[in-house]
């Protein structure tokens, strides 16, 4: 694909100019372009690649590889990594004082910790994510994540916690234009009662 030669030329270029901030966000860039056209493996190397180098380089975006591996996981159910990441991504997401980036933290913590069944921090997870439509940002990837934590609330026969979610994801998708998945969400939530 086009797109993903174009990032690895610019991996060179970087490395040829010594930019490795500009190495490690370009790796985070393909890794998620390679998350999105199905390459697992190639996008969760890509990810621990722009982690190193972002931690190289003391540079706070370490949050970002850090949250987009958590996704990784979570879409292979893979809960108990996933939520190391986001502790650690939210822990850094918190010391930045970004509340945009603690809100995706909190989003994106939402389907592991109804896997996990680890509840004591949902009413958190949920306020941060509030946040994010609060302010009118909306993301397919957290759109995504509250659906899935919706679905694995509901698998717990946590009504509440599930209806939250999805309707906290309807509005992402919602905010996004994707009425297809809004009308998704929607049978869900309509199952749920």
């Amino acid at each position: 694909d086009r797109a993903a030669l174009l990032l690895r030329r610019a991996v060179e270029l970087f490395e040829a100019c010594g930019s490795q901030y500009g190495i490690a966000s370009t790796y985070n860039n393909l890794a998620d372009l390679l998350r999105k056209d199905g390459d697992p493996q190639g996008a969760e190397a890509g990810f621990r690649q722009a982690l190193t180098t972002f931690r190289r380089v003391g540079s706070p975006d370490a949050v970002i590889p850090l949250l987009n591996l958590a996704i990784l996981l979570t879409e292979r159910d893979e809960h108990a990594p996933a939520r190391e990441h986001l502790r650690a991504g939210l822990r850094l997401a918190d010391q930045s004082g970004n509340g945009i980036l603690s809100g995706f933290a909190h989003a994106l913590s939402l389907p592991s910790a109804a896997a996990l069944q680890s509840w004591g921090r949902w009413s958190d997870h949920v306020a941060g994510a509030r946040t994010l439509t609060a302010a009118g940002v909306f993301d397919p990837d957290v759109a995504a994540a509250l659906q899935r934590a919706g679905i694995e609330a509901a698998r717990r026969e946590r009504w509440t916690e599930a209806k939250e979610v999805l309707a906290l994801s309807r509005a992402h998708w919602q905010g996004l234009g994707r009425q297809w998945e809004v009308d998704r969400v929607q049978k869900a939530l309509d199952a749920i009662g």
